[in-house]
């Protein structure tokens, strides 16, 4: 079991088994209601406030480690800060304003459009439910990979003060506060507050600061009101702030030329500095800007050094504005502020039906500064802005052998962006590098969802019962773009603003047949349909004298496949869950980095039809009464049934001499999908005479996977495993500590990474994962 490799045991959650000596049982919502996980025909994984603790999970890149199947990164082109989920081969790995998520991310059941802001970190979690495969009929905002759900903790009728402090490596610095005060019979508050930082880990070299920092705030309050014993009324207000000085990212190669022949921008503009200071010009894997290693990079920025061209900048058509300061070219940096609430309203009008109102609403500001290529000849400032609703009704019900619920569900976002591009350009007369090319860019986006569902559970028998669920979803989006700047190729004069508007529409279901054979072993099958709706390329040039366009691309659909065993035996001692799935996918989206046109264009295209097939398994052996073992593994293939000509995932080199066309070329795994994922842990547990020490110790690998859906800008990223280990002594009684280490054979993996040896960035960069850090925490519960 240990060479299967998981982390099972971290989805107790809830009450022990009869006896005591086996595995706790665990109790999900995935199906809007209250279940066993042994009973829900889903896969899913969920992992306890207790679990995540024990397993060193502060963060949503620490969560990957235990997830088969699922894979988490950095976002093109703003790398880690701004972390995008895959499930099963599908997600995304754009932070741009028109993405839109392949696998949903809910709080507390509210849509959370956005993955920028340190949501667990913030969170007063009680569980996080990971669930695999499209969720087209309960949970309405593209999910065709799967869900993500953060469920808190409610306020109580029972006073609760609780503080946490860790120090670690880096310098890392931890405080969390947390207090539940009752307010009297019929309502109660619980609030929390917590600041976290630690040190970045890659070394700007010459100076004394380093990329991949940390230093987050967050504070949460909730209210939860019972005017009459049949109504809950619970709301929650959220707000996080983060802060870093840049991507954590390295050079490992510099290009000088394009396909084309023509040099490349920055490079040649870089290399025109140096000369005119006696310095010789750029070579190809220059060393003077190779990282020397994988955690530093050279301090090489001369944006700030360079003689501005005023006639570049001004009011006029496909002129910059002057409102970026020369000066603070050369900063790196990124921050975001979030804004949550949140009503959850349960009404219980009989003892067969209930109904349950959910508001949810989302401000988010996003500001990055970075340079893409890490050169130090161009500069990216991005500003993202985010503002979202929800409402959606239930309408539940529970009537002997029938379960159902039906609803409504309407969203709206308004997602804008505001992109500045500076870039150093070569003065042709003088042959002196010169500040500023580059573009000013403003999107303005609008979308609109609605939805209508049901889905129902009917027990025929004792053992057999059957799911059916059906959703209907419509979209309407609109798009407005303006842009000016001087760049190649250049707009004309009154070729922006431009905009675009559509709407699409679809119709999943689910079927589901499962079967109880006895208490604890039960079987299902499942054929569900999931839906993304479409959307726009905001990213606009032109070619020559043409007007520039607003293209959009279709929505993505699939058809699932799903065989399932959830087991448990040898007196609930021994849980093994297997998942089969088989996929069928017609016009999945991918996102791509786009330098064809002289300008870096993150789209979004239609790649065509795929077949994914895998599975899943989890194991959990409580072996005695205090040693607990885990197994997780998981397998995804992906077969191409039919791509486009010249798509971006067909590789060039596999077939020279002739077109790019699915017949003749092979083409390149999807991004963030590595076929093999596994993970191996072990807990501990030994009574001591006052108190209790507990260890636990969890090995996590992954299987090599491309960064980028590109062939041209895609790296592929060595497969890797990490382990972490905890041991913590609990008093029994108001304190307990911990010591633990993550990455503690130190090693060196990338996260992320983009290949522009060829095009307009000039660099082949990466992004490594964090070190081997140690640290204490301390818990003082009153």
């Amino acid at each position: 079991m240990a060479m299967l490799g998981g982390q099972a045991y971290a989805q107790s959650t809830a009450e022990p088994a009869a006896g005591g000596s086996g595995l706790e049982e665990v109790i999900v919502t995935a199906e809007r209601r209250s279940e066993s996980l042994q009973q829900t025909p889903v896969s899913i994984i969920a992992f306890s406030a207790e679990n995540l603790e024990r397993a060193n999970i502060r963060n949503v890149d620490d969560l990957q480690t235990f997830l088969p199947n699922v894979s988490i990164g950095g976002s093109v082109p703003v790398g880690n800060s701004a972390p995008n989920f895959t499930i099963r081969g599908v997600g995304q790995t754009s932070g741009r304003a028109n993405n839109e998520k392949g696998v949903g991310l809910y709080v507390d059941d509210i849509y959370y459009p956005r993955s920028t802001g340190a949501i667990l970190n913030l969170l007063d979690v009680e569980r996080i439910e990971v669930l695999r495969g499209p969720q087209g009929t309960l949970f309405g905002r593209n999910t065709t990979g799967g869900a993500i759900r953060y469920m808190s903790r409610k306020p109580k009728d029972v006073f609760e003060a609780k503080l946490t402090g860790t120090v670690g490596s880096f310098d890392r610095t931890d405080i969390e506060g947390l207090i539940n005060i009752p307010l009297g019979e019929k309502a109660a508050f619980r609030g929390q507050a917590a600041y976290f930082k630690r040190d970045g880990y890659v070394d700007i070299i010459g100076t004394d600061e380093a990329r991949g920092n940390q230093d987050d705030y967050a504070i949460r309050t909730a209210l939860r009101l019972q005017p009459i014993d049949d109504l809950t009324v619970d709301l929650t207000a959220a707000y996080t702030k983060n802060k870093s000085n840049g991507s954590p990212t390295v050079i490992t190669g510099v290009g000088l030329t394009q396909p084309n022949g023509f040099p490349i921008g920055p490079v040649a503009a870089y290399s025109a500095y140096l000369q005119s200071i006696g310095q010789p010009a750029i070579g190809i894997d220059d060393p003077h800007f190779v990282s020397p290693d994988g955690y530093s990079v050279y301090d090489t920025c001369i944006m700030d050094r360079v003689t501005v061209d005023a006639s570049r900048f001004g009011n006029a058509p496909n002129l910059l504005t002057n409102a970026f300061p020369n000066d603070q070219l050369c900063n790196a940096h990124r921050s975001t502020e979030n804004t949550f609430l949140a009503a959850d309203i349960n009404w219980t009008l009989t003892d067969t039906l209930a109904l349950r109102s959910l508001t949810g609403y989302n401000h988010g500001t996003d500001v990055d500064q970075d340079d893409y290529g890490q050169l130090g000849a161009q500069t990216n400032l991005t500003v993202n802005e985010m503002d979202s609703i929800s409402q959606e009704l239930q309408l539940l019900g529970d009537h002997d052998n029938l379960q159902w619920v039906v609803g409504l569900y309407y969203f709206h976002e308004t997602p804008a962006e505001r992109r500045y591009n500076r870039e150093l350009t070569r003065d042709s007369a003088t042959l002196q590098a010169e500040c500023c090319i580059g573009f000013d860019a403003d999107v303005q986006l609008t979308t609109d969802s609605y939805a209508a569902f049901g889905q129902a559970s009917y027990k025929f028998t004792d053992k057999a019962r059957v799911t059916a669920g059906l959703r209907y979803s419509y979209d309407e989006k609109d798009v407005l773009i303006s842009k000016v700047g001087i760049f190649t190729p250049q707009l004309p004069p009154g070729g922006s603003p431009q905009g675009n508007s559509s709407h699409w529409d679809a119709v999943d279901y689910r079927l589901t047949l499962d079967y109880q054979w006895t208490d604890l072993f039960m079987t299902y099958a499942t054929v569900s349909k999931g839906f993304k709706s479409g959307g726009f390329n905001i990213d606009i040039t032109s070619i020559g004298s043409a007007p520039p366009q607003v293209t959009k691309f279709d929505p993505e659909t699939v058809v699932n496949y799903e065989l399932g065993l959830r087991s448990q035996l040898f007196d609930d001692r021994v849980r093994a869950n297997l998942t089969g799935f088989f996929m069928e996918y017609d016009d999945l989206v991918v996102q791509l980095a786009d330098f064809s046109r002289g300008a870096l264009q993150v789209l979004f295209l239609n790649a065509g039809k795929l077949d994914i097939y895998g599975f899943e398994g989890e194991f959990t052996v409580a072996a005695t009464d205090n040693l607990t073992l885990s197994a997780n593994v998981g397998y995804t293939k992906i077969d191409y049934v039919e791509l486009p000509p010249n798509s971006p995932l067909l590789i060039p080199g596999s077939c020279p001499g002739g077109p790019l066309t699915f017949e003749r070329c092979d083409a390149q795994p999807l991004a963030r999908s590595p076929e093999w994922t596994y993970t191996a842990g072990a807990q501990y547990s030994l009574p001591l005479t006052t108190g209790e020490l507990n260890f636990s110790t969890n090995y996590a690998y992954k299987d090599q996977q491309f960064s980028n859906n590109a062939t041209s800008n895609s790296i592929l990223l060595p497969s890797y495993g990490v382990m972490t280990v905890r041991l913590e002594y609990d008093s029994g009684a108001a304190w307990k500590v911990a010591a633990f280490g993550t990455n503690v054979f130190d090693e060196e993996y990338i996260t992320t990474g983009t290949n522009g040896r060829t095009n307009v960035l000039g660099t082949v960069s990466q992004s490594p994962g964090r070190p081997a850090e140690w640290g204490l925490s301390a818990t003082w519960q009153f």
